[in-house]
Order: C-alpha cells, then structure tokens, then sequence
C-alpha cells in the first residue's frame, strides 16, 4: 500500500524547468487547403511513442482532472511541508490574474491542478489574461495550464483562441493550442486552422513539434459526427 501511495505521489512530482530549444515561429502559416477525411487510425499511427508530455495532456483532457486530483490527495501527506505549503496557498485564491502570478512562479503538477480548480472557478474572467499569456512565449507548464484549462472549460471559447493563435509564435504553445482545440471546438471552427499548424510544423521539424496539433486532429476525428466540419475555420 505504500509502495502505492509513493506511485501516485511522483505522479505529482514537481515539475522541471524544460531543456528543450524554446522554436519560435516567423511569417504566417501557410494555408494547406481544405483537411482530408480524418482517418483516426492512419492519425494514431502517427503519434511519437517516446512523446509522453502530449500524450499525458490529451490522456487528462480525456479522462478529466479526477484521477489527478485524487491522486493529489493521496501524495499531499506524502510530500514535503514546503510542498503542502504552496499548495494551501493555491487553495484560496480567487482572482485569475493572481492564480496565473502564482502558477508563473511555482512550476509544480500539484499546484498546477489545484490552480485548475480555482481557475475553472473564475472561468469567465480568467479567460482574457490566460489567453493574452499565450502570445507572450509562456513557460511550458504555464502553456499546458492553459491547454487543460480550455480544452475543459464549460463553455466553447474556440472563437477566442482562433482569435489570439495568429499572435502565438512558440512553437510548444501553438502545439498546445491546437491540441485544446481538437477538444474544446464543439462546431468545427479550427479545424483547418489545426490542420494548417499541422502540415507546417511537419514540414518544419516533425516530431515531437508535431505532435500537439496532431493530438488535436485526432481530437477531431474521435469526435467526427457530432462535430460539424468547417471549412472556414482557417
């Protein structure tokens, strides 16, 4: 039951800060025409296997944030008292702009979710400064916050992100985005805009830079009957 409880508990370990060349976008995304049929099994075979972070991201969207949170408090007795302290202050918070400080300072999985919380909380107004930080070259985990976040908000904000993507320039947060929108878009909006990031950072880098739009693509074609295919959303 221990050897249990310390498994959850690195679920949750903190977070490091990334090693990873931060690619930076210039010009605009080509446009790739129309998207194909979603093939999901041929968009399956495509997926990086030695890419966890995309597929731990899509796996929480899919699933929702209970597995994490109960693993949470689990791990809380678990780890350090510095730790349990950093995440009573996250606790409490209730205005967007000092929930996103905070995050922005402390780059821990258990305060990122419990931040979740208090910002889904807020939803209404957290949405323009979570949005405005996307086009300011975020930190990873602060991009990944944001990703959670819209991907499972109550309401549809795809309108908004389509509105701030041609402003985000790093490369990680755009993936990221595009991963949001293969789950938050409910009419269809982005899909030509996910497919375009797709086929450019294919072009571009490949794998893993790939690989967030990708997901959001798969989003799409798991979700393929209920949400209608536009062919404006670019």
């Amino acid at each position: 039951m221990k050897a249990k409880k310390q498994d959850q508990a690195a679920l949750l370990r903190r977070q490091p800060g990334s090693s990873r060349p931060r690619e930076r976008l210039s010009g605009s995304i080509p446009d790739a025409g129309p998207p194909p049929a979603l093939d999901e099994a041929a968009l399956r075979a495509k997926i990086d296997p030695n890419r966890i972070s995309y597929k731990m991201l899509n796996s929480e969207i899919t699933h929702g944030s209970g597995i994490m949170m109960k693993a949470l408090r689990v791990a809380l007795p678990l780890v350090s008292r510095e730790r349990g302290a950093l995440v009573s202050q996250a606790r409490i918070l209730t205005d967007p702009n000092a929930i996103l400080e905070f995050l922005a300072d402390n780059p821990d999985m258990m305060v990122a979710h419990t931040l979740l919380e208090r910002a889904w909380a807020c939803e209404e107004t957290m949405v323009m400064p979570l949005g405005a930080l996307l086009t300011s070259r975020p930190e990873d985990h602060v991009a990944e916050f944001a990703c959670l976040f819209f991907a499972r908000a109550k309401a549809d904000y795809t309108p908004h992100l389509l509105q701030i993507a041609p402003r985000v320039r790093d490369v990680y947060t755009l993936g990221v985005l595009c991963l949001a929108l293969g789950a938050c878009d409910r009419m269809g909006l982005g899909l030509r805009f996910v497919w375009n990031v797709y086929r450019h950072l294919n072009q571009l880098y490949g794998s893993p830079l790939d690989q967030g739009p990708l997901f959001g693509l798969l989003g799409y074609a798991e979700r393929r009957g209920t949400v209608p295919i536009s062919p404006k959303g670019g």
